[in-house]
C-alpha cells in the first residue's frame, strides 16, 4: 500500500494527472537512461547491455573494473530488461474516485551504474 500512496503523492505534488503519468514517467526514464549514458561516455567507460536479467551484475562490473585496472571512479552502466511491476489506474464507481492499484508482472528496461567509491 505504500508505493501506491508514494505514487498517488508523486503525481499530487506534481501536478501530473493520471491520463498523463504513463508519458511522464516514460519521459522521465529516458532522461535518467540518456543521462548515465552521456556519464559514461564522458568517461569512457563502457555502456553495455545484457541479455538476460540474471547476469549478476556486481561480477560483471567487477570484471570490467579488473580488466581496466580501475581502482576508483565509474566502472561502467549495464542496461538490462527486468522483471518489474507496472500499476493501474482504477475508478471506484460508487466515490468516482480514481486510484491506483499495483498491478501484474512486467519487463522494463533497467540501468544500472556501478562506482568503485574512493574513500579517505
Amino acid at each position: 500500500m505504500a508505493f501506491e500512496d508514494g505514487l498517488m503523492l508523486y503525481l499530487s505534488v506534481n501536478k501530473i494527472k493520471f491520463k498523463d503519468a504513463g508519458d511522464h514517467f516514460h519521459a522521465v526514464s529516458e532522461r535518467v537512461k540518456a543521462a548515465a549514458v552521456r556519464v559514461a561516455e564522458a568517461q569512457h567507460r563502457p555502456v553495455k547491455y545484457l541479455s538476460s536479467s540474471k547476469t549478476d551484475k556486481e561480477a560483471e562490473a567487477r570484471r570490467i573494473a579488473q580488466q581496466d585496472g580501475l581502482t576508483s571512479g565509474l566502472i561502467c552502466v549495464l542496461q538490462s530488461v527486468e522483471p518489474c511491476h507496472s500499476v493501474l489506474i482504477r475508478r471506484d464507481r460508487e466515490t468516482k474516485h480514481q486510484y491506483i492499484k499495483y498491478a501484474r508482472a512486467n519487463a522494463c528496461i533497467t540501468i544500472s551504474t556501478t562506482c568503485i567509491p574512493k574513500w579517505g
